[in-house]
């Protein structure tokens, strides 16, 4: 079963992935795959940036994200866990271009709903605001809260039609609450516990 996690910027996803790893059910560490988000491994090293040349970034993104999912299906792990996926080229880019890189990259018939179908499930992570931009990320690019609010907004717009589309909602007063929630969620999903 392969789960996306998708959603704005500073939504928790990548922190909510961290803490998962570590609370895993014991014997359950084998069963699942966490893959992490490959857009700010590309940034750190300079050569490529989404705001000087998107298409380009994107497509860099889109093979490395490829390569990853690849890798831990190969491995014949049970569940994958990603931060981000395939369809997010369309968050990122105009409709035209992505289903064209899309379509360079996987083939002739790629487009949103078939990137789509590669997904059991997607769970979205609303935007958590708190008066200021976290400076955690450094490959982030967004500097307002109108950026954050419509870079969620593309995200939803793009995931909202996926058949098993779940919302975390932001309303948690600690890390350790939205973790058990989207703990919860996990377990159910894959009909066992596997996070603690």
């Amino acid at each position: 079963m392969k789960i996306t996690f998708c959603g704005g910027p500073h939504s928790g996803k990548t922190a909510v992935l961290a803490e998962l790893e570590r609370r895993l059910v014991p014997g359950k560490e084998d069963c699942v795959a966490f893959v992490r988000e490959v857009a700010s491994e590309i940034m750190s090293d300079g050569h490529l940036h989404p705001r000087r040349n998107p298409y380009a970034f994107q497509a860099a993104v889109l093979q490395k994200q490829l390569e990853a999912e690849k890798s831990a299906e190969a491995e014949g792990i049970q569940y994958r866990i990603l931060d981000r996926a395939v369809p997010d080229t369309y968050v990122y880019l105009p409709m035209e271009q992505a289903t064209q890189l899309l379509r360079d990259t996987i083939g002739e018939g790629a487009n949103m709903a078939s990137v789509m179908a590669r997904y059991d499930a997607c769970l979205f992570f609303d935007t958590y605001y708190a008066g200021r931009i976290s400076s955690g990320n450094k490959q982030r690019v967004e500097t307002t809260y109108e950026d954050l609010e419509a870079m969620a907004q593309r995200t939803l717009n793009v995931w909202k039609n996926h058949p098993r589309f779940l919302v975390v909602p932001s309303a948690f007063h600690t890390l350790e609450e939205k973790v058990d929630y989207v703990a919860d969620v996990l377990n159910g999903l894959l009909g066992e516990d596997v996070f603690r």
